[in-house]
């Protein structure tokens, strides 16, 4: 399956069940995560450069990388589910 065929399937993807090993545990500082993640995204933002092969899809452009990665990213974070109603 090549980037474009996953791309498509990405809105199937938050139905697919996460198997409980990889979950992080309970007890983890969700602020440091939410930070790591800002951080993530931003140097994804700022990269200007080539982007190394994918071991699955070999060479896509940065355009194919960012999409992917924002895919892979949407996909765990609609698995989480706020503790309390944000007021608007």
């Amino acid at each position: 399956m090549g980037p474009e065929a996953h791309l498509d399937a990405r809105e199937n993807e938050a139905c697919v069940p996460t198997p409980q090993k990889p979950l992080p545990a309970p007890s983890i500082d969700e602020a440091a995560a939410v930070a790591r993640f800002q951080r993530a995204v931003q140097r994804l933002r700022e990269h200007e450069g080539a982007m190394h092969d994918s071991p699955f899809f070999g060479h896509l452009t940065s355009d194919q990388w960012r999409q992917l990665r924002l895919s892979h990213a949407a996909h765990h974070l609609a698995y989480l589910e706020p503790k309390a109603k944000v007021l608007s």
